[in-house]
């Protein structure tokens, strides 16, 4: 891998300064009263940075690191290991002003212990040397958990990243990049240093600490030097990135995070940063919105599926499941065309199919028993002439296989209708079918792409999947007729809604950069992509944002960006309350990446659905 220099990143990585420095000191670290206290030997603190506590007698393996701009920015902390030193980890939140802490591993990783439980239970408190922990919330997201503390009064925010696999490097930037700009938009200036920790703090807690670092770097000299960013982290923590394959995953969320140059943070007035969006950029002569969408294709890879029996069940022989995300049956031979994406909640918890053919409808409905599956949404009902899924009257009861699935039909609502669907040796599971019937004007084709006959309707399909009275159990079934051209679209402007209600923000870029990784077809045209900022427009004007109060925030935002020369998107309103770091457009331009050409982009991942484009 090529660093953009000539050089590449292991050569830059070996180059980097090793070792302890003999012009610093560790002699806090290893005296003799506190060398029990370090994880190892590679991770001593230096004596000049150390963060030191109000008792000089008390010692904790945590250093200040300087920011790109502030001074004493960061604190990287070794995690704690016992109640004694979560004892201590706790007075540097409450002596350091410290309101967020990031914790980039789990308890147990590999078997091995790399962070106790240092918090309480949500609703509990509990004393640490001195200091009240009280956990109001806990909320967990499909990347991470955040948790809520009240810690002598302050309040305090921990969020714990839950994608960090306990071997090698994520596969994707796209989790970390999701996680640092939930920390980076909750931020204030005013708050203290920023809390990273990992198991030693020499890996994940210099990845993380360099991508702000290096963001910021960015945002104001228009380019970066993760070499010299590295070395700098290495003055300040001594043998920190100690894998080459992390400082090259560095480069790899740089990549992902400024590519779009902070246009993709939308905030609740989603309209201004639509405008933005269909602004035109003159060095394409194409909109930002084109460019953003040809981005997504063009680093979006095929995933692979080699299941034997692939090909045999598809509609769609573009559309079949990747390997990595592919939905397994209990009877190991039988294949269905299901893949798994996130849901705002959890991971894993949306299945994503095709419309069932006459022989796959058993193994849809045995799909749906196995994993518990209370709620299916068929967003393109009569898209098959010949059959429909599920009974509709006046069939009331539908026997599928020798097993001896039953699927009964108990009632019909405006919005679908309610099924049992029974198995012997099977707890029955009580089905909610949701049918799109007025989202769209026609049923379309397995090849048909297009967009809602208008954002009021898609938002009335969200409102009634979300609020519907049925109890909800295991994850919901998205149904379309080859699984994608529907399926992304609703999924996509379901997590963006629920991530703008709960977190006041909503990044639509890497939401579909996340599902087209999984299925590259999901949201497959440049009118989908717009259609979901034109329908979080409606979202937030009918749910999240009166008028009055759109207005007024707007003009605050404009008052609060006047030295900028444009507003792109709201990402640069975000930096401005929470040093968020995001591109600007200063001359002599911007940050130039490779373009794969100036006509049809990504021709090579493009059907002749993406004909718009062109």
């Amino acid at each position: 891998m090529s660093c953009g220099t000539g050089v590449s990143c292991y050569d830059e990585f070996v180059a980097l300064p090793q070792g302890y420095s003999p012009n610093r000191s560790c002699h806090t670290a290893r005296n003799a009263a506190n060398v029990t206290r370090n994880r190892s030997v590679q991770n001593l603190p230096y004596d000049h940075n150390l963060v030191r506590f109000k008792d000089a007698n008390v010692y904790y393996n945590a250093c200040y690191v300087n920011g790109y701009i502030r001074r004493q920015a960061y604190i990287s902390a070794q995690s704690p290991t016992d109640k004694e030193s979560a004892g201590d980890f706790w007075r540097i939140v409450a002596e350091q002003n410290v309101a967020q802490i990031v914790t980039l591993c789990l308890e147990f990783e590999a078997k091995s212990l790399h962070c106790i439980k240092y918090w309480p239970d949500v609703g509990n408190r509990a004393e640490f040397n001195g200091v009240q922990v009280r956990c109001q919330t806990e909320e967990y997201r499909n990347f991470y958990c955040k948790r809520c503390f009240k810690v002598n009064g302050l309040e305090v925010v921990q969020y714990q990243f839950l994608c960090w696999p306990e071997t090698g490097m994520p596969k994707t930037a796209v989790p970390l990049i999701a996680l640092y700009y939930a920390v980076k938009v909750a931020s204030r200036i005013e708050d203290g240093p920023l809390l990273v920790h990992c198991s030693t703090a020499l890996s994940r807690t210099a990845v993380f600490i360099s991508l702000d670092y290096l963001l910021q770097q960015a945002m104001h000299e228009q380019s970066v030097s993760v070499f010299k960013c590295a070395s700098h982290l290495r003055k300040a923590r001594a043998n920190c990135l100690p894998d080459p394959r992390e400082y090259a995953f560095i480069y790899d969320l740089l990549f992902e995070a400024m590519l779009t140059e902070g246009r993709n943070i939308v905030r609740l007035d989603v309209r201004e940063h639509l405008r933005s969006l269909l602004a035109v950029n003159p060095k394409l002569n194409q909109t930002h919105m084109w460019e953003h969408f040809a981005y997504l294709h063009n680093y979006t890879e095929r995933p692979t599926c080699t299941s034997p029996t692939a090909g045999q069940a598809d509609r769609d022989p573009d559309v079949m499941p990747c390997d990595d995300c592919r939905v397994r049956l209990a009877d190991p031979t039988t294949y269905i065309n299901a893949i798994w994406l996130d849901g705002f909640y959890a991971a894993d918890d949306t299945i994503v199919t095709q419309t069932p053919l006459d022989w796959t409808e058993l193994a849809f409905w045995t799909m749906v028993l196995e994993h518990r599956a209370s709620h299916v949404v068929d967003l393109q009902p009569g898209g098959d002439p010949n059959r429909c899924f599920y009974p509709q009257p006046p069939e009331t009861m539908r026997s599928l296989g020798q097993a001896g699935l039953t699927l009964r039909l108990q009632g019909r609502t405006d919005e679908g209708c309610t099924l049992m669907l029974e198995c012997p040796g099977a707890q029955p599971l009580p089905v909610t079918l949701h049918s799109c019937t007025g989202l769209y004007t026609a049923a379309g084709g397995p090849q048909e792409a297009s967009v809602p006959q208008s954002a009021k309707a898609m938002y009335k399909a969200v409102e009634n999947f979300l609020q519907s009275p049925a109890p909800r159990s295991g994850p919901q079934v998205l149904v379309c007729l080859n699984g994608a051209n529907r399926c992304g679209l609703f999924a996509a402007c379901l997590l963006a809604a629920q991530q703008l209600q709960h977190e006041g923000f909503t990044d639509v870029y890497h939401l579909v950069r996340w599902m087209k990784l999984r299925r590259p077809q999901l949201v497959p045209t440049l009118a989908q992509y717009e259609f979901i900022f034109k329908f979080l427009a409606y979202y937030s004007k009918r749910k999240l944002l009166p008028e009055p109060q759109a207005e007024e925030k707007q003009r605050q935002l404009l008052e609060n960006t006047n030295t900028i020369d444009e507003l792109r998107g709201l990402g640069e309103t975000v930096y401005s309350h929470s040093q968020l770091p995001v591109q600007q457009q200063r001359e002599p331009g911007r940050v130039a990446y490779h373009y794969l050409g100036q006509g049809d982009p990504g021709a090579t991942l493009m059907s002749t659905a993406e004909a718009d484009l062109v």
